[in-house]
């Protein structure tokens, strides 16, 4: 074998090695992206083709890092986006877990003096806050979300102003 020979099969190791990290979400827990909503899901905010749901029987943990809540939002019936609520406190270990499963992130910035890192694939972004809070309170939590972006794109159009 020559040298270009070698050098190429390693490059094509090294991209299979790369992509096999950093593999784009195909949903959540067994649920796939723009799937119809389980029976046992309970609404927790309904809106027209817009509803949040919960899991009554969610597992509060990631991989081993404990978290406070999962809600599923469901735009038309299909599921469209997951957000996890964990603490902030947890020394960075939610943010490594994510890391493990989709590699680095592909993007980190402060915005109004709180980090945030994205990954962004061909149909799915996902958004990290290690330490967030809600208008008008002191309450700190991170926050993790996966969005579908092909629903999203059709959500936007019926919901220019947001969720």
């Amino acid at each position: 074998m020559n040298t270009k020979s070698i050098r190429f099969l390693l490059f094509i190791l090294l991209v299979l090695a790369g992509n096999a990290v950093a593999s784009e979400p195909d949903g959540f827990r067994g649920l796939k992206w723009g799937s119809p909503i389980p029976s046992h899901f309970i609404k927790i905010i309904p809106a027209q083709n817009n509803h949040w749901y919960r899991n009554p029987n969610e597992k509060m943990y990631i991989n081993g890092v404990i978290i406070k809540d999962v809600t599923y939002q469901y735009y038309k019936n299909r599921l469209l986006t997951i957000a996890v609520e964990g603490y902030p406190d947890d020394k960075g270990k939610l943010l490594a877990e994510i890391g493990k499963q989709y590699g680095k992130y592909s993007e980190k910035y402060n915005d109004d003096d709180e980090d945030v890192y994205n990954w962004y694939f061909p149909t799915v972004n996902i958004t990290y806050r290690p330490k967030t809070k809600l208008r008008n309170s002191a309450k700190l939590f991170s926050e993790l979300i996966i969005t579908y972006r092909p629903l999203l794109k059709e959500h936007q159009k019926e919901f220019p102003s947001g969720f």
